[in-house]
């Protein structure tokens, strides 16, 4: 039953996103969509101080232009906190 309702959830999930963007005159396909998408990365990087604690530090890189139209389309902030 989980099975059932995680599949109908993304399928919704899929369905919004691509409506969203068609009103915005992107009619790419989902594959499309996900490897555009892909391109963006996070970065977390770690670091140990003097004092023996460990710093982590996550960024994430800099969209490029196709990847910012989909954030636009999407009204999605470029850089999740």
């Amino acid at each position: 039953m989980a099975h059932l309702h995680l599949g109908l959830l993304a399928y919704w999930m899929v369905n919004t996103v691509r409506y969203q963007l068609k009103k915005e005159d992107i009619n790419s396909g989902w594959r499309e969509i996900v490897r555009t998408m892909k391109t963006q990365k996070a970065v977390t990087t770690l670091a140990q101080n003097d004092i023996d604690q460990v710093i982590m530090i996550r960024r994430c890189s800099e969209p490029n232009q196709r990847v910012r139209k989909l954030y636009d389309a999407l009204k999605f902030n470029m850089h999740p906190s």
